[in-house]
């Protein structure tokens, strides 16, 4: 059975251009790149004269989204990011695969997804607290979810069984 994916309506002030590309045995990196297209295009000319030296398997251009998923209580949640609410001296260049869970320290001090991980993080008799978030890049960002028990009749969320049996 294919697993549906179910998806929200995110506001375009969050599209953002990145690159993906390749960079040994299946480790993808994803970087943020420029909103002034004639530094992006620079930064595209550089990243392509990389992969002519053989330093990444492929490269691809792409308009979409930036997300930060993270689990609280059960609940998988899909927060929209934009370059911008990153640190300004963090890296544009992000290694999902290899770097399993980021932590608030990246994003702005004003981010409220950073404000609830200090406040959480630093009260650990909080149960379900959050420390990290995955980041994922994609063309559109996935709805939030419930745990395993089919939620879906409910408004804002659905069970990951639901994505796969397709009973909504």
């Amino acid at each position: 059975m294919t697993i549906k994916i179910l998806y929200t309506e995110t506001s375009e002030n969050y599209k953002i251009r990145y690159a993906e590309y390749e960079l040994f045995e299946g480790t993808i990196s994803y970087e943020f790149l420029d909103s002034d297209s004639i530094k992006a295009k620079a930064r595209i000319a550089e990243l392509s004269g990389y992969l002519k030296e053989g330093c990444y398997t492929s490269l691809v251009v792409r308009f979409g989204f930036c997300w930060a998923e993270y689990n609280l209580h059960g609940y998988t949640t899909h927060t929209p990011l934009k370059r911008e609410d990153f640190l300004p001296d963090q890296s544009p260049v992000f290694m999902p695969s290899i770097d399993q869970g980021y932590t608030a320290v990246i994003l702005n001090t004003e981010h409220r997804l950073r404000k609830y991980i200090h406040h959480v993080h630093h009260k650990p008799e909080v149960q379900g607290t959050l420390r990290e978030f995955e980041l994922k890049f994609g063309p559109r960002v996935p709805k939030d979810y419930y745990g395993n028990y089919d939620y879906s009749r409910y408004p804002g969320g659905y069970s990951p069984s639901a994505a796969i049996t397709g009973d909504y």
